[in-house]
């Protein structure tokens, strides 16, 4: 595996296993427009929508779906070999 490739999988996989949801609450789309590069490769999805009220008015709902934390953390263990290390140590128990 190139170097370069590893460093950045790495990265976008410690951006999601540190991301705060917290962070994207309330967010406009102005706001997500300049988040900052660590903070979108967290999210997988954006669904935006409108509806229009009988009255006219009109509400504007932003929904984010971060990427999982726990499969991030899964294959960030398997692209460092944790797993490895780990059958290693249970095949020298038999």
């Amino acid at each position: 595996m190139k170097k370069e490739y590893k460093e950045e999988s790495l990265r976008f996989l410690n951006s999601i296993i540190n991301a705060n949801p917290l962070d994207f609450i309330g967010l406009s789309s102005e706001e997500l427009e300049n988040l900052p590069d660590e903070s979108k490769l967290c999210i997988e999805n954006i669904k935006i929508t409108e509806t229009t009220y009988q009255s006219g008015r009109v509400k504007k709902t932003i929904n984010i779906k971060l990427f999982d934390k726990i499969k991030a953390i899964e294959a960030l263990n398997k692209q460092i070999g944790f797993y490895k290390l780990s059958n290693k140590e249970i095949n020298n128990g038999k």
